[in-house]
């Protein structure tokens, strides 16, 4: 069952890893890569909503930022989820199969037509990299929390084992930390990952990458220990802990 704690929504638990370059290579380009649109949603749904809200002077002293972030109920989201559904179909309809731009600018009138309402302040976090390249930036809110390396849609029920998803996080920090040396880095859990960002960006990070998601607290619990395990030893990583608590 999904854990619940002080929410009206299941929690979603990630995996994630948090990167502050130092001495910064200089900027590389990548030559862009064409994705497929997702095909069909997953049981989880496409995606976790969030509403941002201005925010009073005294919340901005304490919590930092300009705007209030708070995750929508289960049934908004559910709502959210299937408008998404509704403007991917659309775009599939109209022969649309390729991420991009003039993709991404369609999606989001689709989308808005679908809601029928003002899409201010609403954002999520996709549940896996091949959504994420083809939303909109509206919807993806902060660009430094980034889904791009969530593995893609799972096949079954289950997903990929255990051990597989495990495997496939080490290559990923393994990759991230080679592009970026030196870099101090840190490996953790997050429910919100948008709330989770705000503490590391006032501690100088520059980026939170999402490895995995899940809705089994032990399996990312499990995964964050081993992966603080094979990291720690590793120049700039600040994880003190073992991880798993």
């Amino acid at each position: 069952k999904n854990r619940v704690t002080g929410e009206t929504n299941p929690k979603t638990h990630h995996a994630r890893v948090c990167g502050e370059q130092q001495d910064p290579p200089h900027e590389q380009v990548a030559k862009p890569v064409r994705h497929s649109l997702l095909r069909t949603p997953n049981a989880r749904g496409h995606a976790i909503w969030f509403l941002q809200t201005p925010m009073n002077e005294d919340d901005r002293s304490d919590m930092g930022g300009a705007m209030k972030i708070s995750r929508l109920s289960m049934e908004e989201e559910t709502a959210m989820n299937a408008a998404l559904e509704t403007a991917l179909c659309a775009l599939r309809r109209k022969g649309i199969t390729r991420a991009g731009p003039a993709a991404a600018a369609q999606l989001l009138s689709e989308f808005s037509h679908a809601v029928g309402a003002d899409l201010t302040g609403l954002c999520c976090v996709p549940l896996d990299g091949e959504l994420h390249s083809a939303l909109p930036a509206e919807l993806l809110g902060d660009p430094a929390v980034s889904a791009a390396r969530l593995p893609p849609p799972p096949q079954g029920k289950s997903g990929a084992l255990a051990g597989a998803a495990l495997h496939r996080a080490k290559q990923v920090v393994s990759q991230i930390l080679d592009s970026l040396a030196p870099v101090v880095f840190k490996i953790g859990i997050t429910c919100t990952p948008f709330l989770r960002w705000r503490a590391y960006e006032r501690e100088g990070y520059q980026k939170m990458h999402l490895l995995h998601v899940t809705e089994e607290p032990g399996l990312v619990q499990m995964m964050e220990a081993a992966l603080i395990s094979e990291f720690q030893g590793r120049a700039g990583c600040r994880n003190v802990a073992k991880g798993g608590e």
